[in-house]
């Protein structure tokens, strides 16, 4: 029975060129949706296999940007990491 939730950022299909466009180059941000959910797939499946539950939570470009703009930092992958927490 997993034990603790790794939440894990979801980018819709239709969102993923603002994110390509907006945030700075990340080699965690391929060029082609289809890669970057692959990888999100992996992540999920090597987070269970350690007995940890997994939950994607969807990220808005919008609201991300929003947020970034209320704190005051940029806006990063590792921003958006942060915020799908």
């Amino acid at each position: 029975m997993p034990s603790r939730t790794i939440y894990v950022a979801h980018i819709l299909p239709e969102e993923y060129p603002l994110f390509r466009a907006g945030l700075p180059r990340d080699s965690r941000l391929p060029m082609k949706y289809e890669d970057w959910y692959q990888a999100t797939l992996r992540t999920h499946k090597i987070h269970r296999a350690a007995a940890l539950a997994t939950k994607p939570v969807t990220v808005h470009w919008d609201d991300l940007v929003e947020y970034a703009r209320r704190i005051r930092l940029p806006v990063t992958y590792a921003l958006l990491t942060t915020y799908a927490i």
